[in-house]
């Protein structure tokens, strides 16, 4: 009866943007923590990444109790792809992560230090994800795929 005021590329769009809300949300969140909820070195288990700068893991921060962190790594910036984003920044988005889920899927061993969070009923952390393959952070840098979060988010990508 009523016909659709969203055609596909709409919906594509607002999707778009929705994720980029949230992605620049929890940038937010974890910047704002300040807590070392779980101080010194953890084992974990990778789950997924939802972005290249962040990755759902299981740390094993208690014996038996595992716990499940959407971390987000500190002081990095990743492109973001979004609608007004030039071609350029949305292949180099798309390589953070693909890299980011190589790097991770790729992991034999995954370990966690100082997970920092607004308080231990988070799920939201920030800290720096080490693999047998090095630290994630590093290998963004390496690649021309993140930069320190100090940097003027206006300033383009390429």
């Amino acid at each position: 009866m009523y016909k659709s005021f969203l055609n596909n590329k709409s919906i594509k769009t607002l999707a778009t943007v929705a994720t980029s809300f949230v992605v620049s949300s929890s940038l937010v969140i974890a910047s704002e923590t300040s807590f070392n909820a779980y101080p010194g070195t953890y084992k974990a288990t990778f789950v997924k990444v939802e972005a290249a700068n962040i990755i759902h893991i299981s740390a094993k921060v208690w014996t038996g109790f595992p716990k499940q962190l959407r971390i987000t790594l500190p002081d990095i910036a990743v492109p973001e792809d979004h609608p007004t984003a030039p071609a350029c920044q949305a292949k180099m988005a798309q390589d953070a992560l693909d890299l980011a889920t190589k790097f991770m899927t790729d992991a034999k061993k995954v370990q966690v230090k100082d997970i920092y969070m607004e308080n231990t009923a988070s799920m939201d952390a920030s800290t720096n994800i080490v693999t047998d393959a090095g630290k994630l952070s590093d290998a963004l840098f390496a690649k021309g795929l993140a930069r320190s979060s100090s940097i003027n988010k206006k300033q383009p990508w390429c």
